[in-house]
């Protein structure tokens, strides 16, 4: 049995599509399928860095800019690999002509999408985004098979186990504030160190868990940082193991993304800002439904405005609070279990 991920990784797109393959690709493992990715050739130094030839398989695209070309080429790579053979496919570019015709040349294909701005040709789709409906998908496939909503939210296993060590009653008076930042696995702005630099100059009762992904590059900054707040940040570059950054973190601020779901699953209450046009919706939406506060626009952002918008959230027990208990009820950190029985259904 063999699964194949198709999926691209560079500083404009970031990391996150990645790992959240691997989350499925990890458990898929455990049921012993084989594990292929395919991947754009800029990929290739992020694989390196991360060692992660070790675990995976991966093929780098010669012709990543060239739909059609591509597609011969991944036909040509998947038809020598044994059947049943699932694809699945994280990418906001390839059409649905694209789908159209690798269609025919897999067993099972999947299409995760958070996006819902277009239609698909495919047996399932999977889009964990909060209040999504499988009537928003429309599809050229009349079997087409939409997994949606925070119900299938793509998590490791570790995320379900910290859970079940969480009182979902138990309230916080939020007396110190242990702050988790993230602002995603590139950020190429350092917005992350903009960002606690405020949240340092706003308190001395703030303490931050600071995480930078693998292709940050602003070390040094949050280096001095630590330097010029000492005792008051703890610093974890490149982690594979996000869920222990959490730790006594009791507020989040930060982008939104996959990590939005990960600090939903442990009632982690969590203050946005958008860092790219796209996730400005989902934000007002997730606030509308009492899932976050969300500032606005980390990038045009000034501190005096920061200021004036989160003082108020964070003086708020009974708000933080009502976050907290309405995150645990939308994400319960079973979604890739959900996911793997609905696949694995199909094939039988």
């Amino acid at each position: 049995m063999n699964a194949v991920f198709r999926l691209n990784i560079n500083r404009d797109i970031g990391t996150g599509h990645f790992f959240r393959c691997k989350t499925l690709a990890i458990k898929l493992k455990s049921q012993g399928y084989d594990i292929y990715f395919i991947c754009n050739h800029e990929a290739e130094t992020f694989v390196k860095g991360q060692n992660l030839h070790s675990e995976y398989s991966f093929y780098f695209l010669k012709s990543d800019s060239n739909e059609i070309n591509e597609l011969d080429e991944i036909i040509s790579f998947i038809q020598k690999l044994k059947s049943p053979l699932i694809l699945f496919l994280d990418s906001y570019s390839h059409t649905i002509n694209w789908e159209k015709n690798i269609f025919p040349h897999v067993t099972l294909f999947i299409v995760l999408d958070d996006l819902g701005n277009k239609k698909h040709y495919s047996h399932f789709i999977i889009d964990p985004t909060y209040g999504r409906e499988s009537t928003d998908y429309k599809s050229d496939y009349i079997n087409i098979n939409a997994l949606t909503g925070t119900k299938f939210a793509i998590l490791p296993d570790e995320y379900r186990v910290e859970r079940q060590k969480i009182n979902p009653d138990k309230l916080s008076d939020f007396s110190q504030f242990n702050i988790h930042v993230f602002f995603g696995g590139v950020d190429s702005n350092n917005l992350t160190l903009t960002f606690s630099k405020y949240l340092l100059e706003l308190s001395s009762n703030i303490k931050l868990h600071i995480v930078t992904g693998p292709l940050y590059l602003e070390i040094k900054s949050i280096q001095k940082l630590i330097i010029d707040f000492p005792s008051r940040i703890i610093h974890s570059h490149n982690t594979n193991k996000m869920w222990e950054t959490f730790g006594t973190c009791n507020l989040a601020v930060g982008a939104p993304g996959i990590t939005t779901w990960e600090r939903a699953a442990l009632g982690i209450p969590s203050i946005y800002l958008d860092i790219i046009e796209n996730q400005k919706d989902i934000l007002i939406q997730l606030q509308a439904a009492g899932l976050c506060e969300y500032l606005g626009s980390a990038k045009s952002m000034s501190q005096e405005i920061f200021y004036a918008k989160i003082k108020p959230i964070i003086s708020n027990t009974e708000k933080l609070n009502s976050i907290r208990k309405n995150s645990l009820l939308a994400v319960d950190a079973n979604g890739v279990n959900r996911i793997i029985e609905k696949i694995t259904g199909a094939l039988k």
